[in-house]
């Protein structure tokens, strides 16, 4: 698991460099992302928003690993998305992930149901990558 840690105007700059769809709302709003294996998080974020963070994008590495093994394995295309879910999948699952450790520790979870988590998850990202 590769990871960087970088300050607010570095880390907006690489979010804007590689997606020129997120708005700077979602920019400014965003603590950590995973591009091309590697996981960058805001180095202004606070324990909690950091630690929470580590769940989520963990969950993402998770899945990676798992679909590089079937890879190795010669498993379809079509079989690895059966296992591991499509994009909106994925991100349900990592949100649901963050949900359930804020509320183990006490903090407000960001989303108050999963039915909130899937109505973000449709509006915000793609279906498929």
């Amino acid at each position: 698991m590769q990871y960087e840690f970088l300050d607010d105007t570095d880390f907006e700059d690489l979010l804007r460099d590689y997606d020129n769809v997120l708005t700077d709302e979602e920019i400014f709003n965003s603590r950590a992302a995973t591009l091309g294996g590697k996981t960058f998080y805001r180095s202004s974020a606070s324990v909690d928003e950091f630690l929470t963070e580590i769940v989520h994008e963990g969950s993402h590495v998770i899945d990676n690993i798992l679909k590089k093994k079937m890879l190795r394995e010669d498993k379809a295309k079509k079989e690895i998305d059966e296992i591991i879910g499509n994009n909106w999948e994925q991100e349900i699952r990592a949100y649901s992930h963050e949900r359930d450790w804020q509320l183990k520790i006490g903090i407000t979870p960001e989303y108050k149901s999963i039915q909130e988590i899937e109505k973000h998850v449709k509006a915000k990202y793609p279906k498929h990558l």
